[in-house]
């Protein structure tokens, strides 16, 4: 599976019509979410494709701290998807030791806060 712009890393989540992976957007180098619907025929299955995109605009216009962030909508080799904020904090080494303001037992409670 590939989006152009994305390296998908995992599979996070599934839903009754997506599909959500940990990906890389390259061209900024951040983690995103991306909620790809999950096998759909585009002549089929246009109520579905419109609902879901219409979903990622409608969400895209708000601003709320308690909304997820969308940074893109789109389709890619028949894949429709939402690229959103990730919601996973980075666990690996680099990211702390480049924040020595997080002190190491900053991190549990910071996780569980999560």
């Amino acid at each position: 599976m590939e989006i152009p712009g994305y390296i998908i890393k995992n599979e996070i989540g599934k839903g009754g019509m997506a599909t959500v992976y940990l990906a890389t957007q390259e061209s900024l180098t951040r983690s995103v979410c991306l909620k790809i619907l999950d096998n759909v025929d585009a002549d089929e299955s246009k109520d579905l494709i419109e609902r879901f995109m219409a979903e990622g605009r409608i969400i895209a216009s708000l601003s709320h701290p308690n909304i997820i962030t969308i940074y893109d909508i789109g389709v890619a080799n028949n894949m429709f998807y939402i690229s959103m904020v990730s919601t996973i904090l980075p666990t690996n080494m680099l990211f702390w030791q480049n924040r020595p303001w997080l002190k190491m037992n900053w991190r549990k409670p910071l996780v569980m806060l999560i």
